[in-house]
């Protein structure tokens, strides 16, 4: 189902709702494809269209964040198994073609303070940052019931991105003062750009990637995020929210519940995919933070290679009433692995849509898209 602004936003802010909503958040995982196929898998299966998700036609803001370092990408060499580039950052980054779509930096612009003066400038304000002309057509798209959308910097996500994990970790915890002068040049910058959108188009939702968490919890704990982080994502918030933004939604894997409280008053009221590999459960946060929290995800993929019974279970445990009416994205925690087969996958999407009291799927036009 292709659902519009009005009904989307209505659906997650816990308003009035015309059904459930299922999504596949991220697609297939590499590999996938190819394992479908060799099961008999239908093209419009392999491209998810056979499955009529739900969606909506985002209408991205076009703000170019940066670095405006002067470099060009250039790819330094290339095999069948992995590409080394040299990305904007001027790291030499390393993706494995054949596990992986992100490439691994193997080296980081910052590593001294200095270096940080040295590359400020790379995120100078800067009218051009913000495309005029792909911004009216945004407002076209979203007057045709497009959400506009726009991506800013994750407070921990650049700091990786300049300094690697390592060097993150140990600056926010060493030089408190220096990471606020960071995220300080970047806020004006972006903050600028919102200002500018503003004047064109109204903003629905704030996103912004952090992946700062795995199995075993968070990278920073509260404290940093109530100190350093959240002053930053209020500054976005406070900006995107008068200019319409009813949606602040955080995109991190692992477990993120000992951060859950401080990522509220930082602002951000949505989270996915809510992966309960690592405990996060979208059943437990519904029932601790009610409506304070948009869920999208949760849905745990590896049950689907566990057989029709643990399908079962994991629907009927994660369908829970609590999580319906509203303010919830049913669907799987990230991207689909090979090890999912087609046939689990179709049980799976019978059975999500049967419980939901949802038509069974049918194949209308445009199909899948990303709602990640």
């Amino acid at each position: 189902m292709l659902w519009d602004r009005e009904a989307f936003l209505s659906h997650l802010c816990f308003e009035e709702s015309p059904r459930e909503m299922v999504v596949e958040l991220f697609g297939l995982l590499i590999g996938t494809e190819e394992t479908w196929k060799a099961q008999g898998a239908t093209e419009e299966e392999i491209s998810l269209e056979a499955f009529a998700w739900d969606r909506v036609p985002y209408c991205p803001i076009p703000m170019d964040k940066g670095p405006w370092s002067g470099i060009e990408e250039t790819v330094l060499s290339e095999t069948e198994c992995e590409k080394v580039v040299l990305d904007a950052f001027g790291r030499k980054a390393l993706l494995p073609k054949k596990v992986a779509t992100i490439s691994l930096p193997q080296d980081f612009p910052v590593v001294e303070r200095e270096d940080w003066e040295r590359i400020r400038d790379w995120f100078r304000v800067d009218e051009d940052r913000l495309d005029k002309s792909l911004l009216a057509e945004c407002a076209s798209a979203r007057e045709g019931g497009g959400v506009a959308r726009v991506s800013i910097w994750g407070a921990y996500d650049i700091l990786r991105q300049l300094m690697g994990d390592e060097g993150a970790c140990l600056a926010v915890i060493e030089e408190p003062d220096w990471v606020s002068d960071i995220l300080d040049t970047i806020g004006e910058m972006q903050a600028a750009c919102l200002e500018q959108a503003l004047k064109v188009v109204p903003i629905d939702s704030l996103f912004v990637h952090e992946d700062f968490a795995g199995k075993s919890g968070p990278l920073v704990g509260p404290g940093t995020i109530r100190e350093l982080f959240n002053p930053y994502y209020r500054r976005m918030w406070e900006i995107a929210r008068r200019g319409g933004a009813r949606i602040f939604d955080l995109d991190s894997d692992g477990f993120v519940d000992p951060v859950v409280d401080a990522l509220l008053e930082g602002g951000i009221n949505c989270l996915h995919p809510v992966q309960p590999v690592g405990g996060t459960d979208m059943v437990k946060l519904r029932q601790k933070y009610g409506r304070r929290l948009i869920l999208r995800g949760g849905i745990d993929k590896y049950a689907l290679t566990r057989g029709k019974a643990a399908i079962d279970q994991e629907l009927a445990y994660r369908l829970d009433p609590c999580l319906r009416g509203g303010g919830t994205m049913f669907g799987l925690d990230h991207r689909i692995p090979r090890e999912v087969s087609i046939e689990a996958y179709r049980y799976y999407v019978k059975q999500l849509r049967e419980m939901l009291d949802l038509p069974p799927a049918e194949i209308e036009g445009p199909g899948w898209c990303r709602m990640a």
